[in-house]
């Protein structure tokens, strides 16, 4: 752990991880990630009101946040995962008005994500992954217009997801997998451009994949996987032309690969095992020739394994076993073969 020149006489603003302002002498930030710091969060820190920038992540805080912490009006960045803290978000949280980041992940949070989360105009992140908060998606949290990151995965979430998710027309990332949320996946169309990463895998949502998610054309990670979504993909998944992975296995997708599958030519993983995909499998998906990872297992897949497989130098995995292939398996397709 690094505490250099801390709890000595000089200058405190000389102390490792304080930032200063001068004139007048003012702490506005507190970075200490990663220095094995045991025990609670005291309730003074409240004292050092000109805060804009906590880090304590990595460390092995337990307790709560304290109440004193809305308090902070200049607060722009709260970075506490990776710690070992417990209790809820404060419902008062929408007191620090200035936020941009709350990263809260990989902790013991319980509850759920309080209604005034939607009051928090500036908030440009906001990452609970990994806790134990219940409850559902607040409607309003599309308030926050702002948003870039929306982490939620790896939590007790139930419900929908909010229908006006795609008001949020600047998300990056959106993630809500492993919860226990239902209903139908939200349709998206005419939401955010920038989207590069949607993973809902994980949940209980029923219904089809939406044509509109063809629209995200940045997009390059789309996770469905593990929930109960039928009938056949759309169309336009092939537009996602700078996808990397598209996982859908173990859904209940039906029907053949639509034939604009083989213009995603950067995909490095499909996983779509343990569907009911049917008919022959595409000659084209040899064009993909940047597939790491190819999972087609446990569906009713036909016909036989063509020969274009081959060009497929980066395949390291390929599962296609559990289909009602026949004939032969090429040479070069035997050769890499798990």
């Amino acid at each position: 752990s690094s505490h250099t020149n801390w709890l000595t006489d000089g200058d405190f603003c000389k102390w490792e991880g304080i930032d200063c302002k001068l004139e007048p002498q003012v702490i506005v930030g507190l970075y200490l990630p990663s220095n094995n710091i045991g025990g609670t969060l005291p309730d003074d820190m409240a004292a050092l009101e000109s805060l804009q920038n906590i880090d304590l992540s990595g460390n092995a805080i337990q307790g709560s946040i304290p109440d004193g912490f809305t308090k902070f009006d200049k607060l722009e960045q709260l970075d506490l995962s990776s710690n070992s803290m417990t209790g809820i978000i404060p419902e008062n949280i929408d007191n620090i008005s200035s936020i941009t980041d709350i990263i809260l992940s990989k902790n013991h949070f319980a509850g759920s994500i309080p209604d005034q989360i939607g009051n928090l105009q500036n908030l440009e992140t906001f990452d609970i992954w990994s806790n134990k908060i219940g409850g559902s998606i607040p409607a309003n949290i599309v308030q926050c217009t702002l948003l870039s990151y929306l982490d939620l995965s790896y939590n007790k979430l139930h419900g929908n997801i909010p229908q006006d998710i795609k008001s949020l027309s600047l998300l990056d990332l959106f993630a809500a997998n492993r919860n226990t949320l239902k209903g139908n996946l939200p349709d998206l169309a005419g939401s955010s451009s920038t989207l590069s990463t949607l993973d809902l895998s994980d949940n209980d949502f029923t219904g089809t994949i939406h044509s509109s998610y063809g629209e995200f054309k940045n997009l390059k990670k789309l996770d469905l996987h593990k929930n109960r979504l039928e009938k056949t993909l759309p169309d336009t998944i092939g537009q996602l032309t700078n996808l990397e992975t598209l996982s859908l296995f173990q859904n209940d997708l039906t029907g053949t690969l639509p034939d604009a599958f083989w213009k995603m030519t950067r995909l490095t993983a499909l996983q779509l095992s343990s569907n009911e995909f049917s008919g022959p499998i595409l000659d084209d998906l040899g064009d993909l020739t940047s597939l790491e990872l190819l999972h087609m297992n446990d569906n009713k897949f036909s016909g036989t394994i063509p020969t274009s497989y081959v060009k497929m130098t980066n395949l390291e995995v390929m599962h296609l076993q559990d289909n009602s292939l026949q004939g032969v398996i090429p040479d070069g397709v035997k050769d890499m073969t798990e």
